[in-house]
C-alpha cells in the first residue's frame, strides 16, 4: 500500500479503491486504510438475506453489512455496494428486498453481478447434486434490469 499512497501523493493515480468482505470491516482496517490514501471501498455484500448468505457460504451476515456500511461512513470513505443476483436460496423477490435496501444504505454506486458456477466450488458441487440452479441469462438480465431500474427510481 506505500507504493500506491506515493502514487497519489505524487499525483500519479487518482485514488485507491479496494473491494472487500464486510466482516472485515473494523476500525483498525479503516485507520490503515485511511492512512495509506484509500478512498473508496466496496463491499461485496451480495444479499440482504439471511438465508441467501447462509446457502452461499458468503461468511458475513446482513447484521454485518450494516456495521461495515456505518463505520465506511463514519470514517469518510466512498462506498459502493456489489449485490448478486442467482445465488443459493435467492429469488426475484429477494434481490428486489436487496436493492430496497441498498437504496436506505445511500451508497455512493452500486455495482450487480450474477452468480455463476465455477469449477470445484461448493456452488458446483450444489450444482451437479441437482440443489443449485442457476439463473438463465435471460432470467439474470430480466432480474439486473428490474433491479437497476428499481435503484434509478429510489435515488
Amino acid at each position: 500500500m506505500k507504493c500506491s499512497k506515493k502514487l497519489v501523493d505524487d499525483g500519479k493515480i487518482d485514488s485507491i479503491r479496494l473491494s472487500t468482505r464486510p466482516d472485515y470491516i473494523n476500525d483498525t482496517i479503516l485507520n490503515n486504510l485511511k492512512a495509506f490514501g484509500v478512498k473508496t471501498i466496496e463491499l461485496g455484500i451480495q444479499s440482504m438475506d439471511d438465508e441467501v448468505l447462509r446457502a452461499a457460504e458468503r461468511g458475513h451476515t446482513v447484521e454485518d453489512v450494516y456495521r461495515a456500511v456505518e463505520l465506511i461512513k463514519e470514517f469518510d470513505f466512498e462506498l459502493g455496494l456489489q449485490m448478486m443476483i442467482g445465488l443459493p436460496k435467492d429469488n426475484e423477490e429477494k434481490d428486489i428486498k436487496t436493492a430496497n435496501e441498498i437504496v436506505n444504505l445511500k451508497p455512493n454506486f452500486v455495482r450487480i453481478y450474477p452468480a455463476l458456477v465455477i469449477k470445484d466450488t461448493e456452488m458446483e458441487k450444489m450444482f451437479k447434486e441437482g440443489l443449485y440452479i442457476p439463473l438463465s441469462l435471460q432470467d439474470a438480465v430480466n432480474i439486473t434490469k428490474k433491479c437497476i431500474l428499481y435503484l434509478l427510481r429510489t435515488t
